[in-house]
């Protein structure tokens, strides 16, 4: 007996499906925009105190117009560090899953109690966003709708390589934060 499918998935057969999802992929067709925060990586220097390059610190030396004026002690804006952390970001374009019946892959029990917790689930184009997504400390999901609703996330396990065959696109679980 001849298997009634075999040759279907042919080189056109997967092109054509490569090329229906890079079209949902694309920015603003299926997509929305999503800002990817990264880890504390550069400083700048205090906008409230003197910074002391010989110690490395701040002298704890109010500068005037300062953002939070202090007489003495250490510095309430830095912390007596003299300068401050700064987030990096970038904004790239995900397909967002927010219902967990549509999550591909995660058709069990721990999907429902998952959805329920506020998770989301998302798809994107694994050359454009895996460097992003691995590097990211968190996530502001759908910045369309920021005046609304601030939605931070951060990456709950590992970013999935899916695709037909040549694991092109990337799917990612999200976890909200606070």
């Amino acid at each position: 007996m001849t298997n009634p499918f075999s040759g279907i998935i042919s080189s056109a057969f997967k092109q054509s499906f490569n090329d229906a999802i890079d079209a949902l992929l694309e920015n603003t067709a299926c997509t929305v925009p999503c800002t990817f925060i990264s880890g504390d990586t550069k400083f700048t220097d205090c906008p409230n105190c003197q910074y002391s390059p010989t110690t490395g610190r701040s002298s704890n030396k109010y500068t005037a117009g300062g953002p939070i004026p202090f007489s003495f002690g250490v510095c309430p804006y830095c912390h007596g560090d003299g300068r401050i952390p700064t987030e990096e970001s970038s904004t790239i374009y995900l397909a967002l899953i927010w219902n967990y019946k549509d999550w591909i892959g995660w058709l069990d029990a721990q999907a429902r109690t998952l959805s329920e917790k506020g998770f989301v689930q998302s798809m994107s184009i694994l050359a454009d966003s895996y460097t992003q997504i691995k590097g990211c400390k968190s996530i502001l999901l759908n910045t369309n709708i920021d005046v609304y609703k601030h939605r931070k996330f951060q990456r709950y396990g590992e970013p999935n390589p899916i695709g037909l065959g040549d694991d092109r696109y990337l799917l990612t679980m999200w976890e909200p934060v606070g």
